[in-house]
């Protein structure tokens, strides 16, 4: 019998906040049990304990993780702001759209928050208020500070339906599609 291989401390912390993010994301903070993290991540509840003291710990480190991941995207496509500009405020907000469709588990996480099922305190709003002013700011800035409330109105619309569509669900990502077309329309 083959022994699995021991895995770096790093690597199994990781397993571990890859397991929890997987759940997070899908069931939200209060559905989600250290157990369940600990079978998916392939370990036993007692090692995920070695590694984090609570669920709240661990949760904290997965909304550290999306949230450094979405913003560090965002960052990397402003040092090109002159080609994101180039394409105007609806340019910019579609741009915007596949950012959040990269990133389902923010988006999901982010709609758990919206609709109460976190811990309190526990923001990622202030993490989507940053990335919204950014947004909102170059595509002020590409239609040389033009009113564009409605598209950010749209931004939200679109920010939800993504965090409902699961990446396996072709008919939900078609209507988000379909919803983005819709946008493109009224401009």
């Amino acid at each position: 019998m083959a022994r699995k291989a021991k895995l770096t401390r790093e690597e199994a912390e990781s397993q571990i906040v890859q397991a929890a993010r997987s759940l997070f994301a899908e069931h939200g903070y209060y559905a989600s049990r250290i157990q369940d993290i600990a079978e998916l991540s392939g370990m036993n509840k007692r090692v995920v304990y070695a590694f984090v003291p609570d669920k709240e710990s661990l949760y904290l480190a997965v909304l550290s993780e999306v949230s450094r991941e979405i913003e560090s995207d965002l960052n990397e496509a402003l040092m090109n702001e002159s080609e994101l500009c180039s394409r105007g405020a609806i340019g910019v907000y579609l741009w915007a759209f596949e950012l959040f469709k990269q990133h389902k588990d923010y988006a999901r996480l982010l709609m758990w928050e919206r609709m109460g099922e976190t811990l309190q305190g526990v923001r990622l709003l202030s993490t989507q208020k940053t990335l919204r002013t950014k947004i909102h700011n170059l595509a002020l800035k590409a239609e040389g500070d033009a009113n564009i409330n409605p598209f950010d109105a749209a931004l939200d619309v679109l920010e939800t339906q993504i965090a409902l569509a699961s990446a396996e669900d072709d008919e939900s990502c078609a209507k988000i599609e379909l919803l983005k077309d819709a946008l493109l329309a009224d401009r």
